[in-house]
């Protein structure tokens, strides 16, 4: 590395389609700035990646997406898993990570409705990192 690229630059070379590197870092940087050590916040998608980086605890014991919304088990077996991921917010968490929950698939009402009502009762999306979306808690 010659020092011509800076750090957001170069990291912004590791990605997949709508996953970055870069916008990963830079969401758990944020939310390392706007908690504290001992928060907790829940992740929706495959942004397992700022949870490890911002060093909080997760709520939930869902790291990425696909037991929540995979197209190849059951709707009873989804359904199960969004009850317990629902059940694990209480106390809710400050943040809600929302990311893409397929390649190229946002979160939408169909998919995860428990989920969309919480955030859109509970919630405020408060920054974007490119695909990343921070929601924080205002009720």
């Amino acid at each position: 590395m010659t020092g011509a690229d800076n750090a957001a630059q170069y990291y912004s070379r590791f990605g997949e389609a709508a996953y970055s590197a870069a916008d990963q870092m830079a969401a758990a940087e944020y939310l390392r700035a706007h908690t504290t050590a001992a928060g907790r916040l829940a992740t929706v998608g495959y942004e397992s990646t700022v949870m490890f980086l911002s060093g909080r605890m997760n709520a939930t014991r869902f790291s990425y997406a696909l037991p929540l919304v995979g197209w190849r088990s059951t709707p009873a077996t989804r359904n199960g898993y969004q009850r317990e991921f629902m059940a694990a917010l209480a106390p809710p968490p400050l943040y809600i990570v929302v990311g893409q929950l397929l390649i190229g698939k946002p979160l939408t009402g169909d998919v995860f409705p428990d989920l969309t009502d919480l955030l859109a009762r509970d919630y405020v999306l408060e920054q974007t990192c490119g695909a990343v979306q921070l929601y924080r808690r205002v009720r």
